[in-house]
This record gives structure tokens, C-alpha cells and sequence, in this order.
């Protein structure tokens, strides 16, 4: 055999051999070759681990369409046998919840909607330990007497610190005061937050009536808050000039003038009560410094009238003639301080 037919036999062969080993890997899916060579032979590109697309977990269905049809209709307003006969031909909404409120008791709670929120407790909703507290906020007597009668927490405090009774107190609703302290709510009950007491929050958004009410329930004249100072050194915030924004059309910029509070009767029912008129704060403050500080004219008068001293200093060295004479818009307090001295 010639050189030239040992070269072509030899190609033959191993051509052959070749060939059934290629034979071999396409038809053993545990060769380690398998894998690579389908993907080079796919039309697709192969995608890379970076590029993979990523995977989305579908989310279960919202409670809020559900919920938001409950409040509609309870916002037409709906009579109660109209919201029962809603919740028991959809018997989810007693567990239903969604953002930003939570359980639908607690939406319905939000707007205020008090029978609504009654007819979902009484058939037994998910309610919240601060419910209580979001009701008192709204002055809801009937719904606060409803948790009340099943045992709730009266002195349970939300993020703030603040409790049922503070949040009646803060936004002036005597009657549901009444009720919780009829239930033995704490008077003195101290915010987490900032210190302060019912009867603090009562003092500053100037509900009269609301500190009437927790002076009848003892509360305590002297608390103290996180910086020391009293509800009665309060009072000055509660009697300066309100701003009252005087907008000729929306949206555009407005005037802003300062209306006379009035005669300042919360700091006079503290005084009565037997608050301390020169009580100092963390910094040695009396209430007429604070109200000398704030320009509080009706404080002022009041407060010197009942007899408080104009040239205590605080730690500071501050008296509040020198706070007075310290701006223009204090030149009221100061000229009632130099009368009087």
C-alpha cells in the first residue's frame, strides 16, 4: 500500500471515530458536554445569570376596593340596617385591611363615620387596641362606650405615648373626657414622647372646657413635662396673637393678620385651681417669661395681676422685662411690665 492510501485509510478512520463519539455525547444527558452544546446550537442566545429576567411574586388581591365600598356607603349616608345588610353579604370585611389605615374599622374610624364603625365592632371586626384612641381623637362617644362595655385598654398609648384621654383632651371633646375618666382613664397619664399630660394638650390648643374638666378630675396642677414645664407655663402659647391667613384667591399669596385671643380663661382656671404662678422650668423659666418670650399680652395681664414678678432672672440671668425689651413685636408685655413695676 502506498504512502497515499495509508493517509486516506488513517483519515477514514479516524473521521469515523469521531463521529460516534459526537453520536455518543448528544445521546448521554449526564455527559457534561450535553448541556453546552444545546445551548450553542439554539437560536436563542444563552442569558446570563445578570441578565436573567427577575422573578415577580404576583400580590394577593387588595382589601381596599372592598373596604372604600363600605365607606361610600357609609358616607351617603346609609341607614344602619343599609350597613348591616352590606357587611353580612360580604362577611371579609370584618378581616379586611389596607394601607394606609389598617383593619376597615379603623378607616371608617378615620372619616369619622360612627355608626358605620359600630355596626363592623358589634359584628365582631378586627379592631385595633388604639381604636379607642382614634375614636376619642374624633369625640365618637357611642363607639368609645362600645369598647369601653367589652373591656378596652383605657390607658393604652400609640406611638406619641398618647392615650385615649390625651387625644380627647387635645382636640377639646368634653364628653367623651368625661367618659373615659368616668372609666378610670389616668389624668396624669405622661406621653412617652414629650411628657406631657392631658391636661398639657388641653392647656395648649385652648380647650376651656376640656381643662375645666380634668381640674374637676384632680388632675395634677404641677406635672411636668420633658423640659420641666407645667401645664400653666403653657398657657402663654395658648393666649399669643393667632395667625388667620387672608387669601383673596387660592393658590395665591396670602395676607396674614393676628387676631386677639381673648381673655386667657385657661390660665385663669389653672390659677383658681391653685397652679404655681412662679413655678421655673429646666431653664428657670416662669410662665411670665414664656409669655414675655411669646409676646403674650393676655398671659401677661393676667399673670401680673395675680401678683407673678417681673424681675425674677432665670438661669440665663434673664428677667422677663429684659426678654421684652429684646424684639418690637414684645413691645406690648413690655410696656404692661414697666407700668407695673
Amino acid at each position: 500500500m502506498t504512502n497515499l492510501a495509508r493517509l486516506v485509510c488513517s483519515a477514514i478512520v479516524l473521521l469515523a471515530a469521531c463521529t460516534a463519539r459526537e453520536s455518543s455525547v448528544r445521546t448521554n444527558p449526564d455527559h457534561p458536554s450535553t448541556f453546552a452544546s444545546a445551548a450553542a446550537s439554539s437560536p436563542l442566545p444563552a442569558a446570563s445569570a445578570s441578565s436573567a429576567a427577575p422573578v415577580v411574586l404576583a400580590e394577593p388581591p387588595s382589601d381596599e376596593p372592598l373596604i372604600r365600598e363600605y365607606q361610600d356607603l357609609a358616607r351617603k349616608p346609609a341607614t344602619k340596617s343599609e350597613l348591616e345588610a352590606f357587611v353580612a353579604a360580604h362577611p371579609k370585611l370584618l378581616s379586611a385591611s389596607a394601607r394606609p389605615y389598617g383593619p376597615s374599622v379603623m378607616w371608617v374610624l378615620e372619616f369619622e363615620y360612627e355608626e358605620a364603625a359600630i355596626v363592623l365592632y358589634d359584628a365582631g371586626a378586627t379592631t385595633p387596641s388604639n381604636a379607642l384612641a382614634l375614636a376619642a381623637r374624633g369625640g365618637l362617644d357611642a363607639f368609645v362606650g362600645a369598647m369601653l362595655a367589652k373591656g378596652a385598654d383605657l390607658n393604652g398609648a400609640d406611638d406619641w405615648g398618647y392615650t385615649p384621654l390625651h387625644m380627647a383632651a387635645k382636640y377639646g371633646h368634653a364628653s367623651t373626657m368625661r367618659k373615659l375618666i368616668a372609666a378610670k382613664a389616668n389624668p396624669n397619664a405622661r406621653a412617652s414622647n414629650d411628657g406631657f399630660t392631658p391636661l398639657h394638650l388641653a392647656v395648649i390648643d385652648r380647650h376651656e372646657e376640656a381643662i375645666a374638666v380634668l381640674i374637676a378630675a384632680k388632675a395634677d396642677l404641677e406635672v411636668r413635662d420633658d423640659h420641666g414645664r407645667t401645664p400653666l407655663h403653657w398657657g402663654p402659647f395658648a393666649y399669643t396673637p393667632q395667625p388667620k391667613h387672608i387669601y383673596r384667591r387660592m393658590g395665591e399669596p396670602h395676607d396674614t393678620v393676628f387676631v386677639d385671643p381673648g381673655p386667657a380663661k385657661g390660665i385663669r382656671l389653672l390659677l383658681d385651681a391653685g397652679a404655681k404662678i412662679d413655678a421655673v422650668d429646666d431653664e428657670g423659666d416662669t410662665p411670665l417669661h414664656e409669655a414675655a418670650r411669646l409676646g403674650s399680652v393676655r398671659a401677661a395681664e393676667l399673670l401680673v395681676a395675680r401678683g407673678a414678678k417681673a424681675n425674677v432672672k432665670n438661669k440665663a440671668g434673664e428677667t422677663p422685662v429684659s426678654i421684652a425689651k429684646e424684639s418690637e413685636h414684645r413691645r406690648g408685655v413690655l410696656d404692661l411690665l414697666t407700668r407695673q413695676r
